[in-house]
Order: C-alpha cells, then structure tokens, then sequence
C-alpha cells in the first residue's frame, strides 16, 4: 500500500512547477516545525530534494491516512484545488474522509452553532482566546507509605494548553478519557469546538487521533433509538463506504462528548443492558452508557466535558479518567478578549477603564459568558451616545441588564406585547427545566405564545438560537439564561387555577428548593430566585413587566434560607457557601445578619475568586462565630498571580482577625503560597485581632512561611499554634473532616515532622575551600571533580559519592541525592525546542539543561534562574519547570521558587529549564539579573574590547568565551549590573573622552548560546590609559560602571578557562582575604540587607576573631552568584585598598611570566 501511495505521490508532485515544488516543500516544512524530522540534516534533505525524494520523505514520515491529509491541506493552501479533486476521484475513501474533514471545519468555524450567532461571533480562529486550564495528576499508584504524606502535600496541579489534554503523565502513559469540567459560562463547548476545529484544520492531535466526532448532549437529548454508525453519519452522510475502515482502528478514534450535566437520562444501565458492537441500534443512553463504560470500542479515547454537577454521575461510569478544569480567562485574557470584541481602539480603552475600575465586574470577566454580556451591554451604552457606566453588583443583575439593553434597542417602552412574549419566554423555560431536554422545537415555541420567525427578537438578541443541524430545533444559547429565565416564571408566578396548560408540568417552588437541599448541589436557579428579591432589581423587572413581583414566592424564598441556616447550625461541619452565594444576589444586609446569626462555626471550601468574594459579604455581617475551618482549593491557590485575588484574600482574613467572636481559624489543607502566607501572617499581627488557637499543616510551610509565623508568635505568644497531621487518604477537593494535632505542638513553637532540607548555607567551613571548588560539585565532604567528556557538545560528567546536597557554583545547577550516583550534564540552546509562536507567551528565565541520571535517586533538582523576585513581591506562580521529550514541551509547577534557584522535588528528567508564563508584551517589566563580559584583544600600542551585557545564564557565557576565545579575545573580569534590569531595555554605552565606541547603544536580550551575541566595541588607541566604561539608560540614569586599569589588562593575559566561568578573584584569593582583612563589620554592614541577612549577619559578628568572621562570611557565599561576588570584590577594594592592589600587582606579575615578554605590549595572539 506504501508504495502505492509513493508511485501516486511521485506523480501529483512531478505535475508541479519549479516555484510550486518550492512553495510546496516551504508548507511541508512550516507543518513539521517542532518534529525530529527537521532536526540536523535532515532540514537540508527536505530543501535540496526533488519531487521523487519529497515523496519518499512524506510517505516515511506519516501512514497512509496522514499522507493524503497533509498533502492535499497543502494543496488547498496552494490553490490547487484540480489536483485535489482529481485526487479524491482516484480514491474515494479519502475524497469521502475529506469531504467530512471540510463539513467539520465549516461547522465548527464559528463560536456557536446557532444561525443566530453568525453577525455575532465570526471565525472561531480569530475569535477564541485561550483559557486557564488546570491538569490535576493522579497520584501514582505504587508510592510508599513513607512518602505518601509528602505526595499528597505536594501541589501536583499543573496549567496546560489544549494541545496538552491527552498529553503523557509522568510514568509517560497518555489518558484514553479526560473529563474537563468547571462553572456555568466558563467555556466548555467553546473549547471543544475550537478542538474539533483544530483538528479539522490538521493542528491538533493529528499523531494520535485519526478521527473525532463530536456529540452534543443537548440535540442527543432529541434522538431515541440508532447505532452508534447511525449517530455520527448525521456529521457524515457518506459514512457507510469507510466505515468498516474507521472502526477497525479504535484507537484513532476519539469522541466528544459535550454536555453531559445535560444529559435526560441517568444512565443506571447494568453492563448486561450495554452494547458491544457499534451496528446495533438501542436507545441512544445505552449507546452512550455503553462508550462512557467502554463496553464499545475500549481502546478509543474520550473527551467530555461537564458542570459540577455532573461530576458524581461520570465518577461511577469512567475508568481512571484525567480531570482538567477550566478556570476561565486571566485577567490579561480578559483585555485580549475585549479588543477582540470592541476593536476600535476609543471603545476598547473606554471599556477597559470601566471594567478595572470595578473589582465586581472584572470578576466576572473571568467567566467567558458573563465578560461576553458585560461587553455586550457597554456596547449598547456607547453605541447610543452615553457613557458607560454599567456596575452590577450581581450575576442576576447583569443577566437582567443585558435583558433591558435588548428589550429597549427601538428605544421602546415596555409594553403588553413585550410582556406577554416575556411570559412565553420564562414559561418555555421553566418547562425545559423541569423536563431537562434544553432543546425544543417551533410547537413548543407557538404553544408558548413565542414568535417562531427567524427576525424575533429572542433570536435576535441572543437569548435563543436556532441548531442548523436539526430542522425546526431551538434551545437557549446557554443553560444560564435557560435558568435566569425559569427564575424569573417563579417569581412571576400566577395562580395555579389561572395557569396555562402548557406549564402543567412545571412544579412549584416548594418542590424547587427542596430539590436543591436533597442534591446539595450548586443550582444557579436558586441564586437568580434571590438575585431577583434585590430591591434594585425589583425595580427593574417592574420597569420590563405589567405585574409586580410575586410577594407569596418572596415570602417562601425568605422563610426557606431562614430554615436553611437553621439546618446548616445543626451540621457538624456546616458548609454554608452555596447560601452564601444566594445571600450575595440578594445583597439584603438585615436578612443576612438574620442567617448568619446561627453560625458559631463554619467550614468554608473556596475554589474561585467568586467564592471568596461571597464569604467576605457574609461573615463581615456575622457576629456569632467562633470557630472557622477554612480551605483554599489548589485551583484558587494557582490564580494568587491576581492583583485582585490577593486583595480579596486579604480583606477576608482582615475580616476574620477583627472578629472578637472568632477563637480558632483552622487552614487544613489549605494551599497557601508566600504571599497569601504573610498577608495571613500580618492580619493576625494586628492589635484587634483576639484569635486564641491557628491550626496549621506545619510540614506544608516553607522556610520563609515559617519565619512569618514565628514573627507571629513573638507578637502574639498567648497563641496556640497547632500542628495538623492530614489524612494521608484525603482529596484536594475534599478535605478531611477532622484534624489531629501533632502531640508534641505547644504554644510559641512549630512543630515539624518533615527532615530538615539541606540547604547551601548548612555547609560548614572545611567544606568551602573554594581554591579547590572551581569547575567542581561542593559536596557534603568536599570538592567532587567534574568530567569534561564531550567538548564539542558541552557535556559533563560527575560522580556523586555519597547521599547528600551537590552544588555546582559555575552553573548554579543543585541535585539533592538519596545514594551514589552518576550525573551527565549537557548544555543545551532554547532554539532547539522553542518555536517564535511559543516565545510570544513563554520568557526564558535560566539556563536550559539536559541531565541524564538513574530513575529515583535525586530527591530534588535546583534549577539556576535570573528573574529578581523583589523581595519576595514578584509572582512566583509564572514559574514553570519546562521538559522537552518526544511528544513536545511538558510543563511542571517548580515545588519552591528561591532568589536564584527554583527546586523541582521527585522529579524526572530531559532537556529541561524554567520558563515563565507571560504574553511577550509583558516580557519588559520582568526584572532580571544582568552580566556585563569584557574581552580584550592587545595591540602593540593600542586596545580592542568587546563589551557585552547579557543575562545571568551560564551557558550564554560559555559560549562568548569560546567564540571570543577563537579570535584571542581574553576576558577581563569585572563587577556586573547588581541592579535588576529589564528585558529588551536599551543602554546607552559612555566612557573615557579618547573611545572609539561603535554601536554606542546595546540591548539587554536573550539570544541562545549559539546565536549571535549583541556587543559594543571599543577601540583605544593608548593602551596605557586608564578606561572608564559606562552603561547608562537614555534619560541619563547610570545602572553599571567599571575602570579598566593597565593590570586589569595583564590579568587578561591568563587564556579563558573552558569551563563555563572563571574562577572569582574573591574565591582565588580566598586565604589572603580571611588572614588580612581588619574592618570586617564595615564590610558587614555594606552587604547588609542586600546581600545578607539578617541572621546571617549576625552569626558573622558572633565569632571572635577578624578571621573566624570572614571565614563564617565565605561560609555562605556557597550560595551567591558572580552579582554577589563582584559586590563583595567592590566592597573590599574600597574597605582595604593596599591590600587589594598588592595582591592584584603580585598576581599580575605571576601571570605574566608565561608571556615570555617584557611588556604588557606584547600581542595576546602569540599565546596560540
């Protein structure tokens, strides 16, 4: 079949022109970015081949299927659409696969199915904007029990991107059915439709899944009896010919199930009940039952996505199923989306300061549909000449806004008919709500009262739309409004004996909320039911209808949240926050100080910025508490990146730490970062604050975490701080019920069970001769020499000996390892692996290293990076651990983040470095760590340097040195930058009045080892003079200066070491320094602060003598980078003068000797 496919390949090809062979290998090779195909010489191969060669390459590269694919997309792009054609004619089960390819690309091309959409929405390619998704690992099966704690703790929770959703898991097995589930409105189907699209364009999934069909819950909810062939040949009419074809490969086959929640059946079926075989008709929830279950085509692979509540129903259907969440957008998504929606630049800004301004609004822009009807609104204001001004404080309240924007568009009144059609509205969907089909027809619509013409205003505005792929078929372009609008029947409600038949069906309110007490789910219907009693929104449902509200249901709906505080009061753990939520809507403060009265404990899960939103409303109106058992969810601890989550964190905690009533707040398993820890840390501080007893997973908390509490308890020493030991079988989402304090806990202490982490600062002074440390591991006995086995590609071997913590200074790489082991280190370029589209949203922020070791053996690996954390201010959540394997780039939360390392505990390994997850926009306020390298070339009279200014990444230093070195350039060794600088930031380059300096402007930028380096040159043509060199920003503003001296340039003269850096003139002199140095405590108090803390400082100034404190301070320089040592060099220059320049000047004379010449003249090129 292969070389079928090769002779019929070898033939299209050779019909093409010279310049359509060209542009044809051009769109093969933009298709295999990424793939080993295009690795080394294989690149040139594909370049150079001709029209017989070009199809070997294709043919050995894909099967049969995928060739036909990506060729005949190629043609496309090119034009050729005779050749396409005649190639489908030739064979037609590939004609008739394409013709199925090409209905999905139009179908799912737009947002939403609806033909009410189509003037709206447009093409999903330009319309869609990336969400937040949360993978959620499954802890591995075969963990130890004595690790089991840890695994637990650790926060496995990882942000990916769609292209990653069946991505391997650690043990490298891919999941065969991933459920992606989240909130109402979140952006569920808009992301499987934008799946369907991008692998009908052939960018998703194309290596794994030959071919995908989509189910939509909603119109399978219309369709009784069929085979599975049945059902998906209503996408492909022509499915019966290759039918045979496509079954027989199950595990090319991948289902899409959207909107299950909304689903009509239970699907209890026993396995007997199921089908087998995908030709027998049955009713299609066995048909469904029976996929779900894996009855029918085991080895296919499923997508479905779901709302919380259906979450409990698919846990007793699935097999081992990976969860993603959605999270929504970010807040710079949100402004993407809004230029997108806006597109003239005056509307966007205007709608942009509207929405930052309102902490409530751009909260409810993170929910996709809610931003969607937020900007819909400010666009009516704008488009009628009036300033946008819309702050609603409630969901219920923007729901019923964007229902008066388009009920006035005309300018209009309210009037009997716009009522009576509202009526017909909230009737249809109370019914549908009741009946749970969410689809119905122009009967049901008539029968309503509801206009069925293709201009009525429902469809119009959105609210319904109609499905193109069923006949007469209607639904709510969304189950919110769908619920919003049987909210507002209810509080609408007639008399029974006045009702219309055609609302029968529909039970009454009693019978509503008791069904929400009995499923102890999250139903959006309730909070509109009391977003609805809001006296403002009262006000503006009177102003759209002839009636006023129903006092009887208002009665019913106040009297039910009194009984149902008074429920919540008798639970053990009471869980109150879905009446939060209702309480909210209503935003009555006298009815919720009547609820929150029966609350003398309360337990509260917060998973989003809405959840925490709610409880500061509620428990700031709640007098009576005492106890509070908090949990913040990993997905809330992932957005503490936010402005506005962290406000909100702290305006709760203020709230409970001034409640006199609150005597113990316990945060059992809780995922709190740095951040949320001291803002924690601070509140409890605070002089109201009468807190008697904080329980803690005290083996959760950092080093700085636990400095926060301490700080705490010399403030507050009558508090209790008690150490929860967790249950080791608990779940993220559900937190254990009880605690256990850790026995030997007491008040002013922490207590730990965890091992103390071996750290750069544990190392003592025998240990740190760093005469012998260079291009070496420090170990826990010592120097461990380090292998240079391959030169040309730069890897490294080192043999650790024992168990223990290894750190190699040059790099800054650290492995924590459990027994002897074996390391090989290979420096690796980022150019390799990241493509120009994935440098939009991912900023190099550290070197990129290939590590090969034995599986198990290295408990934690610390990463070099060159970001300033700022004191603790930046956002460490933008850390990702990077992992380059065959299947592309993985990504993993680094366990800790410190001011030069990120730590990767358990990990595994590849190429790997850390990235950071910003819009390339962005890259310009990310503070970073510079280097500035200096090289200089001797003449006979006169001096070339080469000045660069790089970040602090050991392997672009590495390679400047060898390609400085081919040309006899030798490097001068000087203070860098200690200022953070900016990526993409621009300096001006000054000095000496007799320079020669071209380009006199450089970019601070990251360009891979191996690219070309940006750098000055400056010429001098009197080599005696002394060189002032300088790097100032365009507004004058100085951030780096050095002096280039005549020794400076004899110490040149030593030839670059091969490893990645020099050895420091701090560590080289490192004897002389200790032995000779007098005003140790001036020297102290310079690197205060910035270079040393406060405990550290003070364990310098314990020692007795001048030596034992300087030797106590090169205890630990064990963990500073080059910046530190230089500003340690300039201190000692000015402190101790004499001595720095005798030992300079004997130095200099020891390494000229080598030179065999008399004068600093001679020529540096004589050296090789």
């Amino acid at each position: 079949m292969a070389v079928n496919t090769r002779q019929r390949l070898v033939q299209y090809l050779g019909e093409l022109k010279e310049e359509e062979l060209k542009t044809f290998k051009l769109l093969l090779k933009n298709h295999l970015v990424g793939k080993e195909f295009l690795k080394g010489k294989h690149q040139n191969r594909l370049e150079k081949a001709g029209h017989t060669k070009v199809a070997s390459i294709i043919v050995n590269l894909f099967d049969e299927q995928r060739v036909w694919d990506v060729v005949i997309r190629i043609w496309e792009k090119m034009g050729l659409k005779e050749m396409c054609e005649k190639a489908k004619a030739e064979d037609p089960l590939m004609g008739n696969r394409r013709k199925y390819i090409n209905r999905m690309r139009e179908k799912f091309s737009l947002a939403w199915d609806g033909s009410s959409c189509l003037k709206n929405l447009g093409d999903l390619h330009k319309e869609f904007i990336p969400f937040l998704l949360l993978c959620k690992s499954r802890e591995p099966e075969n963990i130890s029990m004595e690790n089991r704690h840890n695994s637990v703790m650790t926060k496995q929770a990882h942000v990916i991107d769609m292209t990653a959703l069946f991505g391997p898991d650690k043990r490298k097995h891919g999941p065969q059915t991933v459920v992606l589930h989240g909130a109402s409105g979140i952006g569920k189907t808009i992301l499987t439709r934008k799946i369907m699209l991008d692998w009908a364009e052939g960018d998703l999934f194309q290596d794994r899944f030959q071919n995908v069909f989509y189910l939509n819950c909603r119109t399978l909810n219309l369709t009784l009896e069929m085979s599975l062939a049945d059902l998906i040949s209503k996408d492909w009419p022509d499915l019966q010919e290759p039918i045979e074809a496509i079954m027989s490969k199950p595990k090319a086959l991948l289902f899409i199930i959207d909107g299950f929640d909304e689903l009509k059946w239970s699907l209890e079926e026993t396995e007997s009940e199921l089908c087998q075989h995908w030709k027998e008709k049955q009713p299609v929830s066995i048909l469904l039952g029976s996929l779900l279950r894996k009855t029918m085509f085991p080895k296919s692979s499923l997508l479905i996505t779901t709302q919380t509540s259906g979450m409990g129903m698919l846990k007793s259907l699935l097999d081992n199923p990976h969860y993603v969440e959605i999270l929504g957008f970010t807040e710079a998504n949100i402004e993407t989306y809004i230029f997108k929606f806006f597109k003239n630049e005056a509307k966007v800004l205007k709608a942009l300061s509207v929405i930052k301004a309102n902490d409530t609004l751009l909260n409810m822009c993170s929910v996709p549909l809610e931003c969607w009807i937020v900007c819909t609104c400010l666009k009516q204001h704008m488009e009628r000449g009036e300033e946008p001004m819309l702050i609603p404080q409630t969901t219920t309240a923007l729901y019923l806004s964007y229902l008066s924007f388009g009920l006035s568009n005309d300018g209009s009144s309210p009037s009997q008919h716009h009522d009576t059609q509202l009526r017909g509205l909230c009737s249809l969907a109370a019914e549908e709500f009741w009946g749970g089909k969410f689809t119905f027809d122009g009967d049901d619509l008539k029968r309503h009262g509801l206009d069925v013409s293709d201009d009525s205003a429902f469809l119009g505005m959105y609210i319904l739309e109609k499905k193109n792929d069923y006949k007469n078929c209607y639904s709510f372009i969304h189950r919110g409004f769908l619920e919003f609008f049987a909210a507002m029947f209810y509080v609408l409600e007639e008399e029974k004996e006045r009702r219309d038949d055609s609302v029968s069906a529909v039970r009454g309110i009693k019978e509503l909320l008791e069904q929400y007490r009995e499923s102890g789910t999250e139903v959006f219907i309730l909070r509109f039911l009391f977003g609805l009693l809001n006296e403002e929104t009262v006000r503006e449902v009177e102003r759209n209808f002839t009636r006023p509200i129903s006092e009887r249901v208002k009665a019913e709906l106040l009297q039910w949240m009194i009984a149902e505080s008074n429920i919540q009061r008798t639970m053990l753990h009471p869980d109150p926050l879905e009446m939060f939520h209702c309480l909210y809507e209503i935003q009555k403060e006298a009815l919720v100080k009547q609820a929150m009265e029966y609350f003398p404990r309360i337990r509260l899960s917060l998973h989003t910025q809405k959840d925490v939103l709610v409880s500061i409303f509620c428990i700031k109106l709640c007098y009576s508490m005492e106890r509070m058992q908090l949990h913040v969810s990993q997905t809330l601890a992932l957005i503490y990146s936010s402005p506005l989550i962290l406000s909100q964190w702290q305006e709760l905690i203020s709230i409970l730490s001034n409640k006199q009533s609150l005597k113990e707040l316990e945060l059992s398993g809780s995922f709190l970062d740095d951040r949320s820890m001291k803002i924690l840390c601070k509140e409890l501080r605070h002089p109201n604050c009468k807190l008697q007893t904080l329980r803690l997973n005290v083996a959760e908390l950092n080093k700085d975490m636990k400095k926060e509490v301490e700080a705490l308890l010399k403030i507050k020493p009558s508090m209790e701080i008690l150490e929860i030991i967790p249950n080791v079988d608990m779940k993220e989402e559900e937190p254990h019920n009880s605690s256990q304090e850790h026995p030997k806990s007491r008040p002013g202490e922490i207590a730990t069970r965890t091992k103390p982490e071996v750290t750069f600062d544990r190392l003592n002074d025998e240990q740190l001769d760093l005469e012998r440390c260079h291009n070496k591991f420090l170990g826990p006995n010592g120097p461990v020499k380090l292998e240079l086995t391959d030169k040309n590609r730069n890897i490294y071997r080192v043999h650790l000996p024992m168990a223990g913590f290894y750190h190699w200074p040059d790099t800054g790489l650290g492995f924590s390892v459990r027994s002897e082991v074996t390391v090989d280190i290979e420096f690796g370029t980022w150019n390799q692996h990241l493509d120009w589209t994935q440098k939009q949203s991912w900023m190099i922020a550290g070197p990129l290293f290939h590590i090969r070791v034995d599986p198990g053996v290295v408990t934690s690996v610390h990463l070099p990076h060159f970001v300033s954390l700022q004191g603790g201010k930046f956002d460490v959540s933008l850390f990702k651990i990077a992992h380059f394997k065959e299947e592309g780039m993985v990504l993993e939360n680094p366990t800790r983040v410190q001011s030069s390392h990120a730590i990767l505990e358990n990990p595994s390994f590849s190429s790997m470095g850390i990235l950071l997850r910003i819009m390339h926009s962005t890259f310009k306020f990310i503070p970073i760590y510079s280097t500035t390298l200096i090289y200089c070339h001797l003449g006979a009279e006169d001096i070339t340097l080469h000045l660069y200014l790089i970040p602090s990444d050991c392997t672009i230093k590495k390679a400047i040195d060898e390609e400085e070195a081919k040309f006899h350039f030798l490097r001068v060794h000087k203070p860098s930058p200690v200022t953070p600088l900016y990526i993409g930031s621009r300096f001006l380059v000054s000095g000496s009045k007799h320079l020669e300096i071209m380009p006199a402007e450089l970019e601070l930028c990251y360009q891979s080892a191996g690219e070309c380096q940006f750098f000055s040159e400056i010429y001098s043509s009197n080599v005696k003079e002394k060189i002032s060199l300088d790097l100032r920003h365009p507004n004058g503003t100085l951030v780096w200066e050095t002096l280039v001296r005549l020794g400076d340039l004899g110490l040149a003269c030593a030839p670059v070491s091969s490893a990645p850096t020099g050895l420091h003139f701090v560590d080289q002199h490192r004897d002389q320094i200790i032995s000779r140095v007098t005003s140790v405590d001036t020297i102290l108090d310079k690197l205060y602060s910035q270079f040393l803390s406060n405990e550290e400082y003070e364990h310098v100034r314990a020692e007795k003598t001048n030596p034992d404190k300087m030797r106590r301070l090169f205890s630990f320089s064990i963990s500073w980078d080059r910046n530190y040592r230089d500003h340690l060099y300039e201190v000692l220059k000015e402190t101790h003068p004499h001595l720095m320049n005798e030992i300079q000047n004997t130095e200099k004379e020891s390494v000229r000797k080598p030179l065999g010449a008399n004068n600093i003249a001679t020529s540096p090129h004589k050296l090789n």
